[in-house]
C-alpha cells in the first residue's frame, strides 16, 4: 500500500478542464484528413479515456479517505446511493429541460403520448441523443462496476491491473467475434475497464511506483 498522503490532488481539476476542452473540440466537424493528423488522436481522442482514468483515480482516493478496505465497504448502500444521486439528479433535470426545449423549437414534433413512454425511457437510459450521449449510462455502470476493479487492484496490486486487462481484452475479442455493432459497443463500460484500473492503481501506489504509473497511464490512454 502507498504512503499516507493528502487525498485531494488539485492537478486532477486542471486535467479535467483540459479534457473538457478536448471533448468540445472533438465534436467539431473535422474532415477525414484532419482526423489523421498527429494532433487528433493524441490530443483529442484521448478525452473520454482520460476521464475514465481520472474517475478511477479520484474514486480510489475517495475510498482511501473514507477508510474503505473491503468489497463490502465499497458497496456500502449509502455510498452507492450518493453516487447515483450525483449522477441521476442533474442528468434528469437536463433531460426534462432538453425534452421541453426540443419540442418548443420543433425538433420533436410529437408529444410524449405519441412518442411513447417506453421510447422516452430508453432515450433516458441511452443518455438522450448526440455523440456524447453514452457517457451517462457509462457512469451509471461505473458506480456498480468500479468497486470490483478497485478491490482487485487494492488487494493484488499490479497483478490486479493485469487481471482487469485480460478481462477487458476478452470483452474486445468477444465483441469482435460476435459482431457487436459500434452503437451497442459504446454503451458498455467494459471497454474502459483497463483504463479505470490504471487510474485506481495510480492513486493507490502513486509515490512508490511512479515509473510504472507513467507507463500504465500512457498505455491505457493509447489503447483507449
Amino acid at each position: 500500500m502507498g504512503e499516507k498522503k493528502d487525498f485531494y490532488n488539485r492537478n486532477t481539476d486542471v486535467i479535467k478542464g483540459l479534457l473538457i476542452i478536448a471533448v468540445i473540440a472533438l465534436h467539431f466537424p473535422f474532415k477525414i484528413i484532419s482526423e489523421k493528423a498527429v494532433i487528433f488522436p493524441y490530443f483529442l481522442e484521448f478525452a473520454v479515456p482520460g476521464f475514465m482514468f481520472i474517475s478511477g483515480y479520484v474514486r480510489t482516493l475517495s475510498y482511501e479517505k473514507k477508510g474503505a478496505s473491503s468489497i463490502g465497504d465499497a458497496y456500502d448502500r449509502d455510498k452507492i446511493l450518493r453516487s447515483l444521486i450525483r449522477l441521476v439528479v442533474p442528468f434528469t433535470l437536463f433531460f426534462v429541460f432538453a425534452q421541453i426545449f426540443m419540442r418548443i423549437i420543433g425538433l420533436y414534433t410529437v408529444g410524449i403520448v405519441e412518442y411513447g413512454l417506453l421510447a422516452l425511457f430508453f432515450d433516458y437510459l441511452r443518455g438522450f441523443i448526440g455523440q456524447g450521449s453514452y457517457y451517462f449510462p457509462l457512469m451509471l455502470q461505473f458506480v456498480f462496476v468500479f468497486p470490483l476493479v478497485w478491490y482487485r487492484v487494492r488487494t493484488k496490486g499490479f497483478k490486479g491491473v493485469i487481471e482487469v486487462f485480460f478481462i477487458n481484452l476478452l470483452y474486445e475479442v468477444l465483441k469482435t467475434a460476435y459482431g457487436m455493432s459500434d452503437f451497442e459497443y459504446r454503451f458498455i463500460l467494459l471497454r474502459y475497464l483497463f483504463i479505470i484500473a490504471c487510474g485506481s492503481f495510480a492513486a493507490l501506489y502513486e509515490k512508490k511506483t511512479c515509473k510504472i504509473n507513467n507507463i500504465l497511464m500512457t498505455a491505457s490512454l493509447t489503447i483507449g
